[in-house]
């Protein structure tokens, strides 16, 4: 997903008939086609399933300087996965059970790496170690970032762990 698709710039602009209406500011390939109307700009994006709007000021230059942070910032929370378009449920609501999903994925690696069995006895191992150390989770959506880095810090202090960083980062794949 192009996160730059996702903020659109929208202007307030009064109208003929003294109603104040949200026009979308048009394009035409990757420039936009400002209009002579007076009015206030605003941007548009999605967090989830809510759409939220930002005014942004009154000149065209302003628009596209706030729309360029704006898709830096969602991007941003996209990569360090505090949401975007989906909304993680925290834990004690519906989601994927760990366990199914470590399941789901270790006969997917067997079915795709026949050749392979030493790799699924090594994510087996890998999800069966998180599984141990990290009980307070239940479900794959509540999973964040901080608690793979959690998980490979105690690994790492583990004497079974595996002592270099390639070694402890291979291990995180599977998570």
């Amino acid at each position: 997903m192009k996160a730059t698709k996702s903020v659109g710039i929208l202007q307030k602009i009064k109208g003929e008939d003294g109603v104040w209406r949200f026009v979308t500011v048009r394009k035409s390939g990757s420039k936009y086609l400002w209009g002579d109307h007076p009015g206030t700009f605003f941007l548009e994006w999605r967090e989830g399933t809510k759409r939220r709007r930002e005014s942004v000021g009154s000149s065209p230059s302003e628009a596209l300087e706030a729309r360029r942070r704006k898709t830096h910032e969602l991007v941003g929370k996209m990569v360090e996965g505090k949401g975007w378009v989906i909304e993680k449920p925290v834990e004690g609501e519906e989601g994927t059970p760990i366990k199914e999903a470590a399941r789901v994925f270790l006969r997917h690696v067997g079915v795709h790496s026949p050749d392979k069995p030493q790799t699924v006895e090594r994510y087996r191992s890998v999800l069966n170690h998180f599984d141990r150390l990290m009980r307070k989770l239940q479900f794959v959506e509540a999973v964040q970032r901080r608690h793979i880095d959690e998980y490979k810090a105690i690994r790492a202090s583990d004497k079974t762990g595996g002592r270099s960083g390639g070694t402890r980062n291979e291990r995180g794949t599977a998570l």
